[in-house]
């Protein structure tokens, strides 16, 4: 039946309406709202571009950044004054990306790895300096190039260094010319994959990644190492306190620093009976490849090549070197190794 509304009942009936229409608008005007707001909620982490190419410009764009933001380099060179302090849960990401990591060309010289366009390149004229300070967990440096200035007898500068802060990851970097291209002190999670480090090779230290804790030894770190290259490096990798441990898995190792004629893959006495490293389905050619002075031990599925044998390259006696338990002549009673495991390793030297 029909409804016929006249008089009061059609007034009524008016005004329901009227005020239905409100309700309508308000609600679609939320539903805007609402629309253009959510593309902000769900959005990625922003992006924000450093502006300018020295390391006060590149503080600057840290102390603007908020938590999971990333700081944008463009393809050039930064050059750096003073250490930047990364102190925010960021990624600072550069504007190319390094290929040929960690392949592995028949006969020598190698081929290095190479940038597919022009690279962010962070880097110093002073020997002293660190480039970064980590000072904030799970902070990522992504597809730069750092380039300190030591030599083999003088500078003290590290590219990127981390005391007490964990998650930090380093991926597809080259880093270069540092007393330490990465320190890690009681830094826990810790990544460094993709990335090339070479010619870190200060005497005395020169190492491309270090593992330890704030003394060598009290505390320790926790480090993944994996699909990295390395070459000319004092210490490619050098380990030592307790609580150190730390894995070395498909990585590329070759052509040591014939001055210094030290060991690719170290731990150091300090390290005591606790520190623990797997060393698994490495790459090793014309150089030394790893010694050992405290803790557990896997060693399995590695490679070492002729070159490894040959003193002329940078060869080596022994693939494994189990040394005495001293430190710059000094004997650490702390020094044990046990329970050392070892197979499938191939072993192309001459015997």
């Amino acid at each position: 039946m029909r409804h016929s509304y006249n008089g009061l009942s059609g007034k009524v009936w008016r005004a329901m309406e009227k005020r239905n229409e409100k309700t309508r608008a308000k609600t679609s005007a939320v539903r805007a709202w609402l629309v253009a707001l959510l593309p902000a909620l769900v959005a990625p982490a922003q992006g924000l571009q450093v502006e300018g190419f020295t390391s006060a410009a590149v503080q600057e764009a840290v102390s603007r950044a908020f938590t999971g933001d990333t700081l944008v380099f463009l393809g050039g060179e930064y050059l750096f004054a003073e250490t930047v302090v990364i102190d925010k849960s960021i990624t600072l990401l550069g504007a190319a990306k390094l290929v040929d990591v960690g392949e592995v060309e028949p006969g020598e010289p190698n081929d290095p790895p190479y940038w597919d366009s022009p690279p962010s390149v962070c880097y110093t004229e002073d020997s002293d300096l660190d480039l970064f300070h980590v000072a904030s967990d799970a902070v990522t440096f992504k597809s730069l190039k750092l380039v300190g200035a030591i030599t083999h007898e003088a500078g003290t500068g590290d590219g990127i260094a981390v005391v007490g802060h964990d998650q930090l990851e380093i991926d597809n970097c080259e880093i270069t010319r540092f007393r330490k291209g990465i320190d890690f002190m009681n830094s826990r999670e810790g990544v460094v994959t993709g990335s090339y480090l070479h010619e870190n090779y200060r005497n005395g230290f020169g190492y491309g990644i270090s593992i330890t804790g704030t003394t060598m030894a009290t505390g320790g770190s926790e480090v993944a190492i994996s699909r990295n290259e390395f070459t000319f490096n004092r210490h490619s990798i050098a380990s030592n306190s307790p609580q150190t441990r730390f894995t070395v898995e498909n990585n590329y190792f070759h052509d040591n620093d014939l001055e210094q004629w030290q060991a690719c893959v170290d731990t150091h006495p300090q390290g005591g009976y606790a520190i623990r490293a797997v060393v698994r389905d490495n790459i090793f050619e014309r150089t030394r490849p790893m010694a050992f002075k405290s803790g557990s031990l896997e060693i399995t599925g590695n490679y070492f090549d002729p070159g490894c044998g040959d003193y002329s390259v940078g060869g080596y006696s022994r693939m494994l070197d189990f040394g005495d338990p001293t430190h710059n002549g000094n004997y650490i009673a702390e020094a044990v190794l046990h329970n050392i495991y070892i197979g499938d390793n191939v072993n192309a030297t001459d015997p």
